[in-house]
């Protein structure tokens, strides 16, 4: 894998760090995302174009695989998805936290493209505007006149990052709930606990009482 390959030999030569790493998606968005991104979703970032070009060179030369690279250097254009959309449809730009110098190269590669729910819909939006792309929540993608889905599509490391990043929120929110119960049952423990010293105390002052009764009569 070419960018495993930069990732290793070639970090400090201009390359900032897997797109994985760098772009959060907004959760269960990250399929959509990935399916619009292509081998992007699997890239390596690289600060300019010049590191880029070397990055592919290095590729070459030790036959290293191929690598997709996003470049930060790339100018940042206008967006032009800035319109409304059917309900439950979002801007892909809108699904995502980048970095500042990603932003050219991410609004180069979404702009213009809507998530949807399903496929009716996808299509629906792209007749209506043959300009727009839209993919479903699936990650199946319609543009003018082309349809790209089906089964079987390996995800990409940016949906695999947002699946570690899923699985580790849920573990904290697992771990703080083990937390909140098990102070609770010791709560409700020691409550136990004096209740039962109460009981105790009251059953003695009881048995007192009564044996200063029989000692009367």
């Amino acid at each position: 894998d070419g960018v495993a390959w930069l990732v290793e030999n070639r970090s400090s030569a201009g390359l900032l760090g897997t797109i994985a790493k760098l772009v959060r998606v907004h959760r269960g968005y990250e399929t959509p995302l990935a399916a619009v991104l292509g081998t992007a979703a699997d890239a390596v970032a690289a600060d300019s174009f010049g590191s880029a070009r070397s990055a592919v060179q290095s590729l070459k030369d030790a036959d290293g695989g191929r690598a997709a690279i996003v470049l930060a250097d790339w100018p940042a254009p206008s967006r032009r998805d800035t319109g409304a959309l059917p309900g439950g449809a979002h801007w892909a730009l809108d699904l995502i936290d980048a970095p500042a110098r990603l932003n050219g190269a991410m609004t180069a590669m979404l702009d213009g493209v809507a998530v949807v729910d399903d496929l009716a819909a996808a299509l629906e939006l792209v007749t209506a505007s043959p300009a727009l792309r839209a993919v479903t929540r699936a990650g199946d993608l319609v543009g003018a006149g082309w349809v790209d889905g089906g089964s079987d599509r390996k995800p990409s490391t940016l949906e695999i990052a947002g699946a570690i990043e899923t699985a580790r929120t849920e573990l904290v929110a697992a771990e703080r709930q083990v937390g909140e119960l098990t102070a609770a049952l010791a709560g409700a423990l020691a409550e136990q606990s004096n209740r039962q010293d109460s009981a105790e105390q009251a059953l003695a002052a009881l048995n007192e009482s009564d044996a200063a009764i029989a000692a009367i009569y």
